[in-house]
Parts: structure tokens; C-alpha cells; sequence
């Protein structure tokens, strides 16, 4: 009983990483800037937090009839800690009304374990908001530790022997299991995080870098003032400056020098034939 116990929580939090891991890939591939807005997002990303869940407590551990154990403190505790009041609201909502079809000796316990692991969620990122950025490891399983004891504390909803008894069952395997599933779990959003925000950064420095570009090219474009003699061009503060500062200045170029055809003869006659045979 106690190995298939640990078998099947094992299996249940696997699957919610798998889940997951699936859902972070299609939410942070949205193109930036995105014509989704930030409610719209949320909005999103809560049903889909939903649909894992019922997932996830769609392959349970049962102990009996209406009293079963899944993964979905984990989620839905996990989910709190990292978004926001609306994707918990619709996560929330739509695993609790799952629960509530199931029905059973265990949906008011199953409703308990839903509200309290999104409420410590949503408390530990008030008062610890950098925790999903930085992902301390202690921190995180500390965190993973206060949702499973929370969720065997629902355990009373039932009568007291039954509470109890499932508490026997359950108890060990859950405190050993969870925990490190929660660690998992906020890696991997965390993971998932940082390769978008590194994305975003790329992105962002690669638009900057080709408006640079543009502005330097419409710095050479229109008409400029040039010297008719010594050809200097003077510049938007009127300083009269040479052709080669000038262009380096507003462009990507630089010069090297050599000397042409005509000037070769003009300049050094007696080297010419050699100057310009050697292509200086």
C-alpha cells in the first residue's frame, strides 16, 4: 500500500511537470510585444493552469471512495507564489468547480487544499516577492513544505477518524514527494522566465541597435554644406570640419588613404610610373 502510495504521487507530480513544462513553452513563445494585452494574458494563462489541474486530478491517488490525493496543492500553490490575483482566481475556479462535480466525502477537504495553496501562494509573493525571481533553493522547499502541511491540515474538514486515518496514509509520502516537486516545478517556471527575459533583452538590443544605425544613415542624408575650395563640410554646430571626420563621425566608416592616379602625377612626377603600378 505505503510503495503504491509513493508510486502514484510520484507519477501525479511527473506529470504535472510534464504538463507544465509544455504549457511554459507555448506561453513564453508568444512573439514580444504581442498584440495580447496583460489581461488578456492572464486571462490565458489561468484557464490553462485550470485545464492542468483537472488534469492532474483526473489521475489521483484514491484512498477511498470521494477521498483522494493529487499533485494539485503543488500547482495551484506554485501558481500563487508566481502570478497574479487573476490567474489564481481562474486556476482556482476551475479546479475547485471540477472538485465540486467529482463530488464525494472529500470535496469539501479537495476545496480546502485548492483555496488554501493558491492563498499561501499569493501570501508568500506579498511578502517575498523576490523569490521567483531569485529562486532560493531553501526558500523554495521551505515553501513546497508550508503547502503540504497546509493540505494535510484540511485533512480535519473530514470527520475525525477518517482525518485520522488518511493522515496515517498519507502523511510521509506527501512531505517527501511535494516538497521536491514544488522546488521542480518553480525551477522550471523560473527557467523558463530567465530565457524569456533574455529573449526580450535581445530583442529590445537589436531594435535599439538598427534605430542607431538608421539615425547615423539619415545624418548623411539632405544636403551639406561644403567648402568649395578646401572641401570641408561644416557641421549642424558651424564648425567646419574635414570629409573624413565628418563621415566617420556620422556613419559606420572608416577611411585609409592612398593616393589616386592623377594626383600621383601631380605630386610626384618622377614617382608616378611606380605609384600607381604598385595601386597606392
Amino acid at each position: 500500500m505505503g510503495d503504491k502510495l509513493f508510486i502514484s504521487l510520484v507519477y501525479n507530480t511527473s506529470l504535472l511537470l510534464v504538463l507544465v513544462a509544455i504549457y511554459s513553452g507555448i506561453r513564453f513563445n508568444i512573439p514580444f510585444k504581442s498584440t495580447l494585452s496583460s489581461r488578456r494574458r492572464d486571462i490565458i494563462t489561468g484557464v490553462l493552469i485550470g485545464f492542468i489541474g483537472i488534469a492532474v486530478m483526473a489521475n489521483p491517488w484514491t484512498i477511498k471512495p470521494g477521498i483522494f490525493f493529487d499533485a494539485r496543492s503543488i500547482l495551484l500553490g506554485v501558481t500563487g507564489l508566481f502570478f497574479g490575483i487573476i490567474p489564481v482566481a481562474l486556476a482556482v475556479g476551475i479546479t475547485g468547480a471540477f472538485r465540486i462535480f467529482i463530488d464525494g466525502a472529500g470535496a469539501f477537504m479537495g476545496l480546502g487544499i485548492i483555496l488554501s495553496s493558491a492563498g499561501l501562494g499569493l501570501l508568500w509573493q506579498r511578502f517575498r516577492p523576490g523569490l521567483k525571481k531569485k529562486g532560493g533553493l531553501f526558500e523554495l522547499y521551505l515553501f513546497g513544505i508550508s503547502v503540504q502541511l497546509l493540505m494535510l491540515a484540511c485533512a480535519f474538514i473530514l470527520p475525525r477518524p477518517a482525518a485520522l486515518e488518511v493522515l496515517r496514509m498519507i502523511s510521509i509520502p506527501v512531505m517527501i514527494v511535494f516538497p521536491i516537486g514544488t522546488v521542480l516545478l518553480a525551477m522550471l517556471l523560473i527557467h523558463q522566465r530567465n530565457n524569456f527575459k533574455l529573449e526580450e533583452d535581445l530583442i529590445v538590443s537589436e531594435r535599439d541597435l538598427k534605430i542607431a544605425r538608421e539615425r547615423e544613415l539619415h545624418n548623411l542624408r539632405g544636403l551639406l554644406p561644403i567648402c568649395a575650395s578646401c572641401k570641408k563640410i561644416r557641421d549642424k554646430k558651424g564648425y567646419w570640419e574635414k570629409v573624413e571626420k565628418y563621415i566617420e563621425e556620422h556613419s559606420d566608416v572608416d577611411f585609409t588613404h592612398g593616393i589616386c592616379p592623377d594626383c600621383a602625377v601631380k605630386l610626384y612626377p618622377e614617382h608616378a610610373h611606380v605609384l600607381t603600378n604598385s595601386g597606392l
